[in-house]
């Protein structure tokens, strides 16, 4: 092969490469065309509950997994609960370069279901979503519960009166019970944030107690009634 044909041969093999190499790179810089993966605490569809009474502020965890490292985070309309991205509102609005790991917190102001879709869009207008569904839950009453036993530890006629197993039906959600109200029917009533309570009475016969719970929202369950002997 002529020396002068070689030297063009390789020169054209060279100013392919560089073309190539520079498609390449631009193919590169517009990503693999795959929308961004959103998940919202590990899932494109969440749902929650939280309660209302309770002021309870519902951590959302948002991941974005894609090729692209910039992002810019938008939230549909929401009306009856508040977004928030650290201090900033984030309903109805974008916020723009976010890590691919962040944190959210929303706070309902109202009962009844809230729902928004959360999207995640990377520089090439390209987007992936998640739905996020919160149902609010107002204040549920507490349930009484009444055991009594009769000890004689402390005395004759000794009966330690239970309402241990009370409970507030909204306790997955921030509720509890904080005070006990006992009535021994004839004798007195006591408020006490002990579940239990000791009593001796004056001798054997029949006897009634009511209890009735708070929970932390003030509000206090219907009375269990029960009677007993006392030998």
């Amino acid at each position: 092969m002529p020396r002068n044909l070689k030297s063009i041969l390789i020169a054209a093999c060279c100013i392919a490469g560089v073309l190539l190499a520079g498609c390449k790179k631009d193919n590169n810089t517009n990503g693999d065309g795959l929308p961004p993966v959103l998940l919202v605490n590990g899932a494109d569809v969440y749902e929650d509950t939280l309660k209302v009474s309770a002021g309870q502020l519902l951590e959302l965890t948002y991941t974005i997994e894609d090729d692209q490292s910039n992002h810019t985070l938008l939230m549909s309309k929401l009306n009856g609960a508040v977004v928030k991205s650290g201090d900033f509102v984030l309903n109805n609005a974008s916020l723009d370069a976010v890590p691919k790991t962040g944190t959210l917190t929303l706070q309902a102001l109202e009962e009844g279901t809230h729902s928004f879709i959360l999207s995640a869009e990377d520089p090439f207008g390209v987007s992936g979503t998640a739905l996020v569904e919160v149902l609010a839950i107002g204040n549920y009453e507490p349930v009484a519960a009444l055991s009594i036993a009769q000890l004689d530890e402390a005395a004759p006629y000794h009966v330690r009166i239970n309402a241990g197993q009370s409970f507030d039906r909204d306790s997955a959600w921030g509720g509890g019970v904080l005070a006990y109200e006992f009535t021994l029917e004839g004798i007195y009533t006591v408020e006490t944030e002990r579940p239990e309570l000791d009593y001796i009475y004056p001798g054997p016969g029949t006897y009634a107690v009511r209890v009735r719970v708070k929970d932390n929202d003030g509000v206090w369950s219907d009375s269990v009634r029960s009677t007993f002997t006392v030998e």
